[in-house]
């Protein structure tokens, strides 16, 4: 068994990052975005009616439905799926008040960036979610609670959580945070359906399987290093996935040609670094931070003794501690997954 995390913005947008999780996880477990009443039919439909773009998430992620049937792809494990988890983060990054701020500064709080949970009820939950996935991200009312959720529940199974590297001022104050435990490249499938990547799973079963147990060995160990178990097993991945035909790799239906460049073999690199404290609410409140930007300290007053700054007011030992700390979490083990370019043989 190797579980992998993975967010849904990568699911959604089919990166790479997706195509390495759906191949290699076991199972890849996802927020999949649903009525809070359940999944029957009854709760489908009207969810349907209510939030046409869960109609569209619905058509968009039927591409999937192979792996989600055979249990590949899961929204979650023994029951327990990631929406509790992230209904609990956007629940406390709204009430923790942050930081005190400065004498005569408002406390710069993520809390003012969130805003409200918006994933209590579910029309309100569907219509955000969805629409946000459709754009990519850039509401932080939704992605930060979902990545903090995320986490944490990927923190519970001791598993990582995986999602492409990007320049965001979030990304890069998260990738400061980890100590590398393992990197290492081998060759992937992108751009496949659902059905060819079960297909691919099932051929590769062997190697998938010898890789998965090294890698999850590894992490069991906390090495700093990959051992020579996982760079082997790395390497005969790759040359099984360049023994394939190329005639089954297609594409073989419409939806493989909606991926940019089709259905490809793809060399990646894999990284798998730990954060002792959890990276994403802290890393999402130093960007809140600099969002805000720097305040102008107060303005200096005149008195009859000259002109003087207003004293900076001792620290109250009462007030709240800074989220941060008061909402520590487990340590957490965070995969990125990168192209690299073509080389000649």
């Amino acid at each position: 068994m190797l579980p992998i995390v993975l967010n849904p913005y990568e699911l959604h947008a089919r990166s790479p990052c997706a195509s390495a999780v759906l191949l290699i996880a076991q199972p890849a477990i996802t927020l999949l975005p649903s009525p809070l009443e359940g999944l029957d039919a009854q709760h489908i439909a009207q969810a349907m009616l209510d939030s046409p773009a869960f109609e569209r998430l619905m058509d968009k992620w039927s591409w999937a439905g192979h792996l989600w049937r055979s249990g590949s792809l899961s929204a979650g494990v023994a029951g327990v799926t990631p929406i509790a988890w992230v209904q609990q983060a956007a629940a406390d990054i709204a009430a923790d008040p942050g930081a005190p701020g400065r004498a005569g500064q408002p406390a710069r709080t993520l809390a003012k960036l969130v805003g409200a949970t918006r994933f209590e009820q579910t029309p309100r939950y569907l219509d955000a979610v969805c629409k946000d996935l459709e754009r990519g991200g850039g509401d932080p009312a939704v992605s930060v609670p979902i990545n903090v959720g995320l986490e944490r529940y990927a923190a519970n199974l001791a598993a990582p959580v995986a999602a492409s590297p990007t320049d965001s001022v979030v990304s890069r104050l998260e990738r400061r945070r980890e100590r590398p435990l393992l990197r290492l490249t081998t060759t992937i499938v992108h751009g496949a359906s659902g059905l060819l990547l079960a297909e691919l799973r099932d051929a590769l079963d062997d190697e998938l399987a010898d890789f998965r147990h090294a890698v999850a060995e590894s992490l069991h160990a906390r090495s700093p290093a990959a051992s020579d178990s996982v760079i082997a097993a790395a390497d005969r991945l790759e040359r099984a996935v360049n023994a394939i035909p190329d005639g089954v790799l297609g594409p073989r239906d419409d939806d493989e040609l909606r991926v940019r460049g089709g259905v490809r073999r793809l060399p990646v690199s894999f990284t798998i670094g730990i954060d002792n404290h959890g990276g994403a609410l802290s890393a999402a409140q130093q960007a809140a931070a600099i969002v805000a930007g720097p305040r102008r300290p107060p303005a200096a007053r005149s008195t009859k003794a000259g002109t003087r700054r207003a004293a900076s007011t001792p620290a109250d030992p009462n007030a709240p501690k800074p989220a941060s700390t008061a909402l520590a979490h487990r340590p957490v083990l965070r995969l990125t997954v990168k192209p690299l370019p073509f080389t000649a043989a």
